[in-house]
């Protein structure tokens, strides 16, 4: 598949979950709503490597070594809310 392909079927996505990787990235500069994971430190976050889309269709999450239930809650209730938003 090459690259505009790719793009392209990205382009049809209402949501694209993620760890922090070029994919991510196109999807972002695609104004794609996406789930994005990133590791805990400052070289590695969110505050550094997040998509350049629209703040509100981003949902960010730094994972700790020592993530339990709650992450996994806060996860799926920012899912759940950028699926229930309308894509524009």
């Amino acid at each position: 598949m090459s690259l505009v392909d790719f793009c392209r079927l990205i382009a049809t996505f209402d949501v694209f979950v993620s760890t922090s990787t070029g994919p991510m990235h196109l999807a972002g500069a695609l104004n794609i709503k996406t789930l994005s994971f990133f590791g805990a430190s400052l070289f590695a976050s969110s505050k550094r490597w997040a998509t350049i889309s629209d703040p509100e269709k981003q949902a960010n999450f730094e994972v700790a070594q020592n993530y339990g239930q709650d992450f996994y809650q806060a996860v799926e209730n920012k899912l759940i809310t950028l699926c229930s938003k309308p894509s524009v």
